[in-house]
């Protein structure tokens, strides 16, 4: 499972939070890397192109642009919505994008477990 690293984004059919639509969304892989095995589900945070003004705590703008030429391989804006954890398998993915910075994970991960604070 070697494409399956931890800071890779992946595309995969995501559930919305509250259950009423699944659709192919951009999601980015939390579970370290040699944690991932083959045939079980491992962690992802969501991801949208939905951009609020200003981004709200729990979402984290990833590097982009039109030539998908950035660390990530996204074209389009993007964010991952911090509070919006899936578990997924590696044949649920449907298409790789790049792995994101050391640096870039870290802040998610500070984020998430903000999120999950009350």
């Amino acid at each position: 499972m070697s494409a399956i690293v931890q800071g890779r984004v992946v595309w995969a059919l995501l559930t919305s939070p509250d259950g009423k639509t699944t659709k192919r969304r951009p999601a980015v892989v939390l579970t370290p890397t040699e944690e991932i095995k083959d045939d079980e589900p491992f962690a992802v945070v969501a991801g949208s192109t939905r951009i609020d003004d200003p981004l709200p705590p729990n979402k984290v703008m990833l590097p982009w642009n039109r030539e998908g030429t950035t660390k990530s391989r996204l074209r389009k804006p993007t964010v991952v919505v911090c509070d919006w954890l899936c578990s997924i398998r590696e044949q649920d993915v449907i298409q790789f994008g790049g792995v994101l910075s050391a640096k870039l994970m870290v802040e998610i991960a500070m984020r998430i477990d903000t999120a999950k604070t009350p």
